[in-house]
């Protein structure tokens, strides 16, 4: 899998949306860290299973931004509910790099 930035067009009228941030493979230590249009958000966040939920204006530019890696790469999925598409993107963060998020309002 390739490290991919993604463009996410929201439903009409959202002015924020959750993310939805989890390890889609092993929770083997990965980290990472959040920022939204530059400024971190989440800090050293450890990735599990369990979604972790952060709040994100719309319109915005979302980080996620590889800290540490576990074993095998830094795998997560997430999601922006209130999406046109409603879909998850499964991603991978290599350390000291970032995948990009453009969240877009309508």
């Amino acid at each position: 899998m390739k490290p991919r930035n993604h463009g996410i067009k929201m439903e009409k009228g959202v002015k924020s949306s959750r993310l939805l941030l989890w390890d889609f493979a092993a929770e083997d230590g990965d980290v990472v860290t959040v920022k939204v249009d530059g400024n971190i958000l989440a800090e050293n966040v450890s990735i599990l299973h369990k979604p972790t939920a952060l709040t994100v204006p719309v319109p915005s530019v979302v980080e996620i931004v590889g800290v540490k890696d576990g074993v095998g790469g830094i795998t997560y999925g997430v999601k922006f509910p209130g999406g046109i598409e409603n879909q998850a993107y499964f991603n991978v963060a290599p350390v000291g790099s970032a995948n990009v998020y453009y969240i877009k309002g309508q």
